[in-house]
């Protein structure tokens, strides 16, 4: 997972060098669908109902992350 987030973190920053605003929130969706993915894994898990309510309350808070983030980024393709 770590070495994910590295390369997440080198490919926003190359974005960034370049001032790329399209490549920027490209880079931040993809994160955005990494934590997606994860979220979704550990939604399918048998969770006590504590944690899951807090797990679904996140996974809430990353699709409207994800889904904003993918909004802005198909503002900048056009």
């Amino acid at each position: 997972m770590k070495a994910a987030v590295h390369r997440g973190w080198i490919s926003l920053k190359s974005a960034a060098s370049t001032r790329d605003t399209k490549a920027i929130l490209e880079e931040c969706e993809r994160g955005e669908d990494y934590a997606k993915a994860k979220y979704g894994e550990a939604m399918r898990q048998d969770l006590p109902p504590a944690v899951r309510e807090l797990v679904e309350r996140q996974y809430k808070g990353v699709v409207a992350n994800h889904d904003r983030i993918r909004d802005l980024r198909n503002q900048y393709r056009t």
